[in-house]
Formats: structure tokens, sequence, C-alpha cells
């Protein structure tokens, strides 16, 4: 349980690094000292489109396969996929509970306001009001959240070319660490 303990902890440090670079990468650099009425309401309805939930379940299954691995090697034996079910929901809940909506909001107003003008932002606000830019709102969401997914079917197409290439760019690059690795046992 250590050592799961442990690994709960490396997520969690994780976001919270991910979290404060995020917050420390939007210092506000406009005219604007704070984001304006207008920054908060581009932010809600871009979190509103189901961005906010996208990027939950997204975090969440990044940060589920390490506690995976964890619970299981403690147990010495494989989670069943309930389990991992489980597991998961579990994560975005805690994640969406320590993360909530209204600290997105904030971050987001405030880079909005870093990085566009308080025209630009009502500009898009108006934008992102009318049907074609809720069309653009909703396939965001779709192309990030099936991305991923999409990403790991074409690397899987490709997988023995970039084994290749990459083995010969390896010796190439590094022989040494190549050669090393040439001699070591596989470990599974």
């Amino acid at each position: 349980m250590l050592r799961l303990k442990r690994m709960v902890r490396v997520i969690v440090m994780v976001c919270n690094c991910l979290f404060i670079l995020a917050a420390i990468a939007a210092p506000l650099t406009c005219a604007q000292e704070r984001p304006s009425p207008e920054a908060h309401e581009l932010a809600r309805l871009i979190l509103s489109s189901g961005l906010f939930d996208a990027a939950s379940s997204q975090a969440a299954s990044v940060g589920t396969a390490p506690v995976i691995v964890a619970v299981q090697d403690r147990l010495k034996r494989s989670l069943s996929d309930e389990e991992r079910s489980q597991l998961r929901s579990l994560m975005i809940q805690v994640m969406k509970d320590t993360l909530p909506w209204d600290v997105w909001e904030d971050l987001y107003a405030d880079l909005y306001t870093k990085h566009a003008s308080p025209a630009e932002i009502t500009e898009l606000l108006a934008f992102y009001k009318t049907p074609l830019g809720r069309r653009g709102l909703s396939l965001s969401v779709i192309l990030a959240t099936e991305a991923p997914e999409a990403g790991r079917s074409l690397a899987k197409s490709r997988e023995k070319e970039f084994t290749v290439r990459f083995i010969d760019e390896l010796g190439k690059t590094m022989p040494g660490l190549k050669a090393e690795l040439d001699r070591s046992v596989p470990t599974r």
C-alpha cells in the first residue's frame, strides 16, 4: 500500500505542478490587471462546450495507468475491468474535486487576458455564440476526445517502421548505450 500511496502522491504532485506552471505562465501582462467579465464569460463558454469533461477524462486516464500498475504490483494480480473502471471514475471525481470548474475558469480567463486584447476577447465571445462558433467548439471537443486514440492507432500502424528507425538512429547517435542494451537481458 505504501507504493500505491507514493504513486498517488506522485500523481498529485504532477497535477499540482502542472497547475502551478500554468498559473505561473499566465501572469497578467495586458493593461488589464484582472480578467474582464468577458474573459470569464469566454472561459465559461469554452469549458461548458465539453472541454472541461473531456480534459478531466483524459487526465484521469493518464493518471490512472500508474495507479493500476502500482495496485497490481502490490496485489500480485491483474485488476478486473470493473476495478479498472472504478479506479478511473474515482480519479475523474477526485481530479474534479481537487481542480474544480471555477479554478479552471479563473485560469482560462487569466490566459485569455494574457494572450488576447479586450477587443479580441469580445470578438471571440461573439463568434462562439454563433452557430458556426458553437460548431467549432463542439468539433474541438470531439477532436480532443478522439485524437489520443486515433494517434495510438496511427502509431501502432507504423510501430515496426518506428522501431527499426529508432534502433538504427540510437546505434548511430548513442552507440555505447545501444551496445549496452544489446548485451542486457530484456525484463519482460
